[in-house]
């Protein structure tokens, strides 16, 4: 945001605005979309997805998961 000239709330609130959701529902739902993909094209073991998809912890995942 700083690099922009912009306060990190402004950026925020332009996203909201023109995407319909902030940063980090839009990381949130790319860490989805990543995990979704691996999931359906590598044999790779859920846990593999949850951290090559961005993850921190497989709770995280699975949490995102169900609310997305």
């Amino acid at each position: 945001a700083a690099r922009l000239g912009y306060s990190p709330r402004q950026v925020q609130r332009q996203l909201t605005a023109e995407v319909g959701a902030g940063p980090v529902a839009l990381a949130r739902a790319q860490r989805a979309h990543t995990a979704r993909v691996l999931l359906q094209t590598t044999d790779l073991p859920v846990t593999a997805v949850a951290f090559a998809s961005g993850f921190s912890s497989v709770r995280q995942f699975n949490d995102t998961v169900r609310a997305v």
